[in-house]
């Protein structure tokens, strides 16, 4: 897979992921301000999910709901905003992780966005609308944008401790998978381009060490080619190096 083409799918990929994120979590938002605020809780499945309408100035669950205003605009509108531009540059730039960093990644950001709507266009409170578990063991009141942010750390997390190989990485393997190589035993023919090869690899330094001749090294290259000890590599029908293996005899 070429380099543009790696890019390009993980571009689609991340707007994908943040089209979802932001649109899913804005109309379910949309649908629990107009039919949540005027009834009563909704419970599905004996209570396992739950939808009742709240809003919630603080961060998740809550937290720092009773700081001052200024405060909590600086932290939740300002810092998080620019957290998600660092994190949304990294994930889109960063060859250091795979699809599956990717994802967790873009989830997170698209998380993030969503909320920070709500916080800029609803006077810096997040809607919440729904309550999951199972008796006392619950999520407290969340939203789509909630859900997305813990999935995505949780990708993030397996990503990182069980798939730490990097895209790139990925990309050299299936590459070396579809080289296909053949050796083939030399024959006299082969000579011209054992010796145009030795000469690519070695006149500079021959030049520098000892000073080259071509008379000498043309002689002493021809004792050296021995067809039992040297192989053709070929790849897609053409002729790219030489294997040479050494003969040891018992004496």
């Amino acid at each position: 897979m070429s380099k543009s083409v790696a890019i390009s799918k993980r571009a689609a990929l991340i707007i994908l992921v943040l089209c979802s994120c932001v649109g899913c979590d804005q109309i379910t938002k949309t649908v629990a301000r107009n039919h949540l605020t005027v009834s009563q809780p909704l419970h599905l499945l004996s209570g396992v999910f739950r939808f009742q309408y709240t809003e919630n100035t603080g961060a998740f669950l809550g937290l720092g709901a009773r700081l001052p205003e200024p405060v909590r605009f600086w932290l939740l509108i300002v810092l998080v905003g620019g957290v998600l531009i660092g994190m949304l540059r990294f994930v889109w730039t960063s060859q250091e992780i795979n699809s599956m960093g990717v994802l967790g990644g873009a989830l997170v950001v698209g998380g993030g966005i969503g909320n920070l709507i709500d916080r800029i266009f609803n006077a810096g409170a997040v809607i919440d609308f729904m309550d999951m578990g199972v008796g006392n063991l619950r999520t407290g009141i969340v939203n789509v944008a909630d859900v997305a942010i813990t999935v995505g750390v949780g990708i993030l997390l397996v990503s990182t401790l069980f798939f730490d190989q990097s895209e790139e990485e990925n990309d050299r393997a299936r590459v070396m998978e579809r080289v296909r190589y053949q050796l083939c035993s030399a024959t006299d023919e082969d000579y011209d381009f054992f010796y145009r090869l030795q000469v690519a690899a070695m006149k500079e330094y021959v030049a520098q060490t000892y000073g080259w001749d071509d008379a000498v090294q043309e002689r002493y290259l021809r004792r050296k080619f021995d067809q039992r000890e040297h192989q053709i590599i070929v790849v897609e029908g053409r002729d790219i190096g030489v294997l040479e293996s050494t003969r040891w005899k018992m004496k």
